[in-house]
C-alpha cells in the first residue's frame, strides 16, 4: 500500500510536472504567434496609413495645383481682357479722331462747293424768278385755298360720319347694357319664382305627408288596441 502510495504520488508530480511544461511551451506559442500577428497588423496598419497620407497630400498637392492653374489662367484671361480692352478703347479713339478729321474735312470742302453752287443757283433763280413770280404767287393761292377748302369739308363730312357711327355705337352699347340687365333681372325673378314656387310645393307635400302618416298611425293604433281588447276578452 505504502508502495502504491508513493508510485501514485510519483506518477501525479510527474503528470503535473509534464502538464505544466506542455501548458508554458503552448503558452509560449500562442503569446509567440499573438505577438507575431499583432506585429503584422501594426505592419500593415503602418503600411495602410503611409499609403492614406501620401494619397491625401498627393490630393491635397493636386487640388493646390489645379487651383493655382485655375488662378493664373483666370488672372491671365483677365490681363489679357484689360490689355484688349485698353487697345481697343485707344484705337476706337483714335479711329473717332480719324474719323471726326475726315468727316471736318470732307465737310469744308462740300460746303464750299455747295456755297458756291447755291450762288450760282440763286444768281439764276432770282432772274428767272422775277419774270414768273408774280403768276405763280397767284395760281399758287388760288390751288391753296381751293385746296384748304376741300380739305375742310372733306374733315367736316369725316367728322359728321364720326359723330355718327359714335353715337350709334353708343345707343347700341347702353341698348346690349340694358337688354343683358333685363334678361339678368328675367333669370333671377323667375328663379326666385321657381324657388318660391318648390319651397310652397314642398311645404304642402310634406303637411300632407305628415297628415297621412298621422291618420295612418292612429288607424294602425286603433286596429291594434281593438285586437289587443278581443285578445283580453277571450283570454
Amino acid at each position: 500500500i505504502k508502495l502504491q502510495a508513493e508510485w501514485r504520488r510519483y506518477s501525479a508530480v510527474r503528470a503535473f510536472v509534464n502538464i505544466q511544461a506542455s501548458c508554458v511551451t503552448m503558452q509560449c506559442h500562442f503569446r509567440g504567434r499573438q505577438a507575431r500577428l499583432m506585429c503584422r497588423n501594426i505592419r500593415s496598419a503602418i503600411s495602410i496609413q503611409r499609403m492614406y497620407r501620401g494619397y491625401r497630400q498627393l490630393k491635397a498637392f493636386q487640388t493646390q495645383k489645379s487651383a493655382i492653374i485655375t488662378i493664373q489662367t483666370n488672372f491671365r484671361c483677365y490681363h489679357q481682357f484689360v490689355k484688349y480692352q485698353t487697345t481697343r478703347n485707344r484705337l476706337i479713339g483714335l479711329q473717332t479722331v480719324y474719323r471726326g478729321f475726315a468727316q471736318e474735312k470732307k465737310y469744308l470742302q462740300d460746303r464750299g462747293n455747295l456755297i458756291k453752287l447755291q450762288a450760282e443757283w440763286r444768281r439764276y433763280s432770282a432772274v428767272r424768278a422775277f419774270v414768273n413770280i408774280q403768276a405763280s404767287c397767284v395760281t399758287m393761292q388760288c390751288h391753296f385755298r381751293g385746296r384748304q377748302a376741300r380739305l375742310m369739308c372733306r374733315n367736316i363730312r369725316s367728322a359728321i360720319s364720326i359723330q355718327r357711327m359714335y353715337r350709334g355705337y353708343r345707343q347700341l352699347k347702353a341698348f346690349q347694357t340694358q337688354k343683358s340687365a333685363i334678361i339678368t333681372i328675367q333669370t333671377n325673378f323667375r328663379c326666385y319664382h321657381q324657388f318660391v314656387k318648390y319651397q310652397t310645393t314642398r311645404n304642402r307635400l310634406i303637411g300632407l305627408q305628415t297628415v297621412y302618416r298621422g291618420f295612418a298611425q292612429e288607424k294602425k293604433y286603433l286596429q291594434d288596441r281593438g285586437n289587443l281588447i278581443k285578445l283580453q276578452a277571450e283570454w
